[in-house]
């Protein structure tokens, strides 16, 4: 072989070797630059809560959840992201939904506009794929809404009756909220369709100066960030009934509960009888409230003695009746002594005949 056909051989030889070693750095550069997958990647997926604040009570009910998908292996397959949400706890989920975006990357962070419920029993969860098709879930996102206080009226009650002289009560003590704002603060107000009243603001009160009347009583509950709520009721308010009549069938100033109570006569006027012979008569013993059997005297007033000031006091004939008896057994004693002295003078006289 001469010497041209050598380095003929030789020139083509590295020719060669050029080429193999151009295509090889180009493929390389191409399966990096394209984001293919790795095929030593076995990790998966990662998620991180950038809003809202999971701690926390939100006020509005809408929420823009922010969620970034993390993947530093071979990124994160876009098209493949997907989420599901409750608002009825863990047994209400809704299908998985796709995000729809589609863009593939190390970081992705998405973006879903939701509405949730007051309360507590909100839930989201997402879940990805990376290029290499490791596959991943995110954990379950609890997101708290801040909540409407709960107004519990225990009393008045809807609809019922109350009298002017009776204390009416106003308890909503069983009033609550489920988020950390504390006890609600509850507000009382009346209205008979003319005027309000405020009956105060605490969570029991107690009131008896409500005219007769209808009366609409609004209650407000509030909690520390503003919510509110109210509840209406309607109470009757009614005068106090007048005392009964007092049937009187004899027309002798005593009625006949009082007489059928004590036995008396109540179709025959007996008045000034003294059945207990205590010197009050049974008009007496009426006004005064008093046993008319009983011999208890009762204690008359001013009044009641001007009414009847034409009778005998009873210490008064007590004494007459006394000292009467007295001057009976004083007389007859007298008398007894002076025929026991005049007989031993009769006997005297005789013996000296």
């Amino acid at each position: 072989m001469t010497l041209q056909e050598r380095s003929i051989g030789l020139l083509f030889t590295l020719l060669l070797l050029s080429t193999s070693v151009l295509y090889s750095a180009y493929t390389e550069g191409n399966s990096v630059n394209d984001g293919g997958p790795d095929p030593e990647d076995k990790e998966p997926p990662y998620f991180t809560v950038l809003s809202p604040d999971l701690s926390l009570f939100h006020q509005n009910p809408r929420q823009l959840v922010q969620i970034k998908i993390t993947d530093t292996g071979s990124e994160v397959n876009g098209t493949s992201v997907e989420f599901r949400m409750t608002t009825r706890g863990f047994s209400k989920w809704s299908e998985w939904k796709i995000y729809g975006e589609g863009k593939n990357g190390t970081k992705l962070t998405i973006e879903i506009d939701l509405t949730f419920r007051r309360g507590t029993h909100n839930y989201l969860q997402v879940r990805a794929k990376d290029l290499a098709g490791n596959a991943a879930e995110s954990p379950i996102y609890n997101i708290k809404i801040n909540t409407i206080p709960v107004l519990v009226i225990t009393s008045p009650v809807e609809g019922w009756d109350y009298r002017e002289d009776q204390d009416i009560i106003f308890d909503a003590s069983d009033s609550y909220d489920l988020d950390d704002d504390g006890l609600p603060s509850i507000t009382w107000v009346a209205s008979d369709g003319r005027t309000q009243t405020p009956i105060g603001e605490n969570t029991a009160l107690v009131m008896n100066n409500l005219k007769p009347d209808v009366w609409t009583i609004t209650v407000t509950a509030k909690d520390k960030v503003g919510n509110e709520v109210m509840k209406t009721l309607t109470i009757n308010v009614l005068p106090v009934p007048p005392p009964p009549p007092k049937e009187d069938s004899d027309n002798d100033g005593i009625p006949n509960w009082f007489e059928n109570r004590y036995g008396l006569k109540v179709y025959e006027n007996d008045a000034d009888e003294d059945p207990d012979r205590d010197g009050f008569t049974n008009l007496q013993e009426y006004q005064n409230l008093t046993n008319p059997k009983d011999w208890v005297p009762p204690k008359v007033e001013d009044n009641k003695k001007k009414n009847n000031n034409h009778e005998i006091p009873f210490l008064l004939l007590f004494l007459i009746i006394f000292f009467s008896f007295v001057l009976i057994v004083l007389s007859i004693i007298a008398v007894r002594i002076k025929f026991k002295k005049k007989g031993k003078k009769n006997h005297k006289t005789f013996e000296s005949d």
